[in-house]
């Protein structure tokens, strides 16, 4: 039982790390909603964005051939792509 909990407790740490790293890089925004200015406490965790960063990154690369479709599809959206692949780059390193 001791072992589970401290695996647990190691993916818990590795995911707050990633999300703190996340944050440093103010990156968050492509993997939450913004803090609204009306709320006390932020919507999402620093837990949740380091989660969430991880699986974002496996899916665009698992995804790459629909982006690139994509990206030629609308070359007038393509800043907002290029944006977003920045972003990705940044989160990866975080990684």
């Amino acid at each position: 039982m001791s072992k589970l909990l401290i695996l647990l407790s190691l993916a818990y740490l590795k995911s707050i790390i990633q999300g703190v790293e996340i944050k440093s890089k103010q990156v968050q925004e492509y993997l939450s909603r913004k803090t609204e200015s009306h709320r006390k406490y932020a919507r999402h965790s620093t837990f949740y964005i380091g989660l969430w960063g991880e699986s974002w990154v496996d899916s665009m690369f698992s995804d790459w051939q629909v982006v690139v479709e994509l990206m030629s599809l609308s070359p007038h959206k393509l800043p907002n792509y290029q944006q977003g692949i920045r972003a990705m780059r940044l989160i990866v390193s975080a990684l």
